[in-house]
């Protein structure tokens, strides 16, 4: 759910509770009244029913009143200091390690990269960067839209940091350990990558859009792929057999936190020494 959607249902959460006391409070109202008309109109002839509306309408009117009061004044007050209370339990009580993680900035951890989540986070990105540093970028054409249309529509900004395709050792690398997969794959896999971007790129051009998809190559044997949108990191591993998407996947967010900081400032560095694109 959406932050917009779950501030709409508190809205009308909210304001269906005030209908709510406003709804006791007309009905107090009314009970009073008849009890009123019954001592008038028949004077002690139905005191009973008189004194039972008149107490029932006095308890739901003060009802009323007194928990309108508490919703509009006090709740917020009380809500805040129970969880300031919470919090300070929390925080005495917390192990160290997780102060460590906090600091860290690790948010998440998966068995794998949902590319459909990939996907759909560049699609709503607006007005921020993202970042590919990696071999090759695997399902690049599930997200080529998304691509296109965080930098044409949402004023994103985009660089890409793949593998040199002729960096030949290194693919022969990786290709050893890739089952079922040769070296000349990878080689046109990343060239694959390279022509789908220009693409975006000729397309972005014809549109007349200010902004391109920036893409570099470099020749380093990357442990990690890397995918960044805005301030949140994927960070997946290169392991034995497994392409970056299918191994462990760790999630990271806050540019100011120690281990994205530390991510973003090693892309920076590869970023500088890598190759532009003839």
């Amino acid at each position: 759910m959406t932050k917009s959607k779950q501030k709409e249902d508190r809205s009308e959460s909210k304001l269906a509770i005030q209908f709510t006391y406003i709804a006791l409070m007309l009905l107090g109202i009314l009970c009073i009244t008849c009890s009123r008309l019954i001592d008038h109109l028949y004077g002690h002839q139905y005191d009973f029913w008189e004194l039972v509306l008149n107490n029932l309408g006095t308890t739901i009117l003060t009802i009323g009143l007194v928990t309108m009061f508490y919703e509009l004044k006090l709740r917020k007050r009380f809500m805040n200091r129970i969880s300031n209370e919470f919090e300070k339990i929390v925080e005495e009580k917390m192990p160290e390690r997780y102060h460590r993680l906090t600091r860290s900035g690790i948010i998440d951890g998966f068995e794998e990269l949902e590319f459909s989540k990939i996907r759909h986070y560049i699609q709503n990105a607006k007005k921020c960067e993202i970042i590919f540093y990696k071999m090759w970028i695997s399902n690049l054409d599930a997200i080529e839209k998304a691509l296109e249309h965080a930098v044409r529509c949402n004023g994103c900004t985009v660089r890409v940091l793949l593998l040199d395709p002729s960096c030949r050792e290194t693919i022969e690398t990786r290709a050893s350990v890739l089952e079922g997969r040769t070296p000349e794959m990878i080689e046109s896999q990343i060239t694959s990558n390279i022509g789908i971007l220009k693409g975006i790129n000729d397309r972005l051009a014809q549109s007349k859009s200010e902004k391109r998809i920036e893409i570099k190559v470099h020749r380093s044997f990357v442990a990690c792929s890397m995918i960044a949108i805005d301030s949140v990191i994927s960070l997946g591993l290169y392991l034995n057999n497994l392409l970056s998407t299918q191994g462990i996947h760790i999630r990271f967010s806050g540019r100011t936190r120690t281990h994205p900081q530390a991510l973003f400032a090693h892309f920076e560095k590869e970023w500088i020494a890598a190759q532009e694109l003839e």
